[in-house]
């Protein structure tokens, strides 16, 4: 587990490295190519619950996805400090930094996970099979394991490894959209 941990902060640190790389001009790009593939996949279209989340440290900027949606209502992650966990808050244009200097919406309607069509994932290191590596909070993947919801990570292709290292704690996502690939879910 030691073993796991480490190589799990190393990997970190480099996806970090890489995603900061991208100049602002291709991030932009890059980003916007991101969003308009969701904006076509059909799990997107048929969603009526869709949690995003506020980018951060040159996370794909998927904010754009709002302007380009009708008839979705928007929830974004907010860390529930008592209960160290993440909820679903609805989207009210509204955003203030919490602790980790991460902005959350003000709004304090939260929605059950099993409403929710979909969760647009962010992180720092994703392979080919769905599985990803965060900030190392563990909040993603303890929100994820509540309930069956179809979940999309999203990054730039240069933050993609062939395989990560993964414990029974990690979720697997059903789908990883970068600018180049859509890789999908494939049992391990």
């Amino acid at each position: 587990m030691m073993k796991i941990k480490l190589l799990k902060s190393k990997l970190r640190k480099k996806g970090i490295k890489l995603r900061n790389m991208i100049s602002p001009s291709q991030h932009k790009t890059k980003s916007m190519i991101i969003v308009n593939k969701i904006l076509s996949l059909e799990i997107f279209r048929k969603a009526k619950n869709v949690m995003l989340y506020y980018p951060f440290r040159n996370e794909v900027n998927v904010l754009p996805i709002i302007s380009k949606s009708k008839n979705i209502i928007f929830w974004f992650p907010k860390i529930d400090w008592a209960k160290k966990c993440l909820v679903a808050v609805k989207y009210n244009k509204k955003f203030k930094k919490n602790k980790y200097g991460i902005l959350e919406p003000t709004s304090r309607q939260k929605l059950n996970i099993e409403k929710l069509d979909l969760v647009i994932v962010p992180g720092v290191v994703f392979d080919k099979r769905c599985y990803r590596i965060g900030y190392g909070g563990g909040y993603y993947d303890r929100f994820l394991k509540q309930q069956k919801v179809f979940k999309i990570g999203v990054c730039f292709e240069n933050q993609v490894m062939p395989k990560i290292p993964h414990t029974k704690n990690d979720v697997q996502l059903d789908m990883v959209v970068t600018e180049k690939n859509i890789y999908t879910k494939i049992s391990s």
